[in-house]
């Protein structure tokens, strides 16, 4: 990519950055909204669940202030030297680490998942491995950026790392989606009608979440191999994080609506404890679901009519 003034196109060098910047940006946003749909729709998940979600946004808001850096760099700091757009700043390099470790992070959730339902740790085992490989491999195209003096040479030198990056993150999503679906799959002959609604419900989400975040890694790929000499690809990447992070969250979230829509189709638990409303006493029941996949929700809480006791206290 040459960013001489000669040469200098402000909509295919900057105007990529600020458009990912943007998507970054609404993304960002959305994951606000799950997150706080998340804490207060499934207050009773465990501590590695809700640890894993502040980890996740923790990251992602770093990631987001990264992105929005580069921008402010690219569009005011170096405003009327096009020649300093060859080369990113080390802010920019830290999207490329801290977007591996957030794609790690929700492929670890997933490979749980797949360990929950697995009998087996083979293709539990496989699917670590290449997550693993995709992540390592994201870490050394950030770190080697941070020496990085032109763009134009780190996309020739750094070519099979790139490529091998995207290639084997877009692998690793179709191994575990077509892992989950295939277990998910094998439960159809020893579950009731109602529970067959939501196994094909959680296929059709597997499904739909790991096919977005493989087209993400392609659709770089392609603009990395198609058009080398702008940051299309640079900016498709800036957002390929938070897409990851969206499809986690709403994973969480979507077990909500399946159980108001199916009813539930797993054990339940009622928990009673006395409530006072408007000065009367009442029992309160809350179910508490153990789903397939061993995650702990809520299901509806209802006030039932006053216990004897206090009518005849009355």
């Amino acid at each position: 990519m040459e960013a001489g003034n000669e040469l200098f196109q402000p909509d295919l060098i900057i105007g990529p950055i600020e458009a990912g910047t943007v998507v970054s940006s609404v993304l960002f946003g959305c994951a606000m909204i799950q997150t706080y749909m998340y804490f207060t729709t499934f207050e009773e998940d465990s501590r590695g669940f809700k640890g894993l979600v502040l980890l996740i946004m923790g990251l992602l808001f770093v990631h987001l202030v990264c992105v929005i850096d580069t921008l402010w760099q690219m569009t005011i700091l170096t405003y009327g030297f096009p020649q300093a757009l060859g080369a990113f700043s080390h802010v920019a390099d830290a999207v490329i680490i801290l977007g591996s470790v957030i794609t790690l992070c929700v492929q670890a959730f997933y490979i749980y998942r797949l360990v929950r339902l697995s009998s087996s740790w083979i293709l539990p085992a496989i699917c670590t491995l290449v997550c693993v490989v995709s992540c390592v491999l994201g870490l050394v195209l950030g770190i080697t950026a941070l020496r990085m003096t032109s763009m134009a040479s780190y996309e020739v030198y750094e070519k099979w790392a790139i490529t091998a990056c995207l290639v084997v993150a877009a692998l690793a999503d179709v191994a575990i989606t077509g892992s989950l679906v295939y277990h998910m799959g094998s439960k159809f002959a020893e579950s009731s009608a109602r529970t067959d609604r939501i196994i094909e419900k959680s296929i059709l989400w597997a499904i739909e979440t790991g096919f977005i975040t493989s087209f993400c890694a392609l659709l770089v790929l392609i603009f990395f191999f198609t058009m080398k000499q702008n940051y299309i690809w640079v900016g498709t990447y800036g957002f390929v994080a938070p897409i990851y992070a969206n499809c986690f969250l709403a994973v969480l979230n979507g077990r909500a609506r399946l159980r108001h829509r199916d009813g539930c189709a797993c054990k339940c638990y009622p928990s009673v404890k006395n409530v006072t409303v408007d000065g009367e006493p009442y029992a309160e029941t809350t179910l508490v679901v153990d789903s397939q996949m061993s995650q702990t929700c809520a299901a509806d809480t209802r006030l039932q009519s006053p216990p004897a006791y206090a009518s005849e206290r009355a």
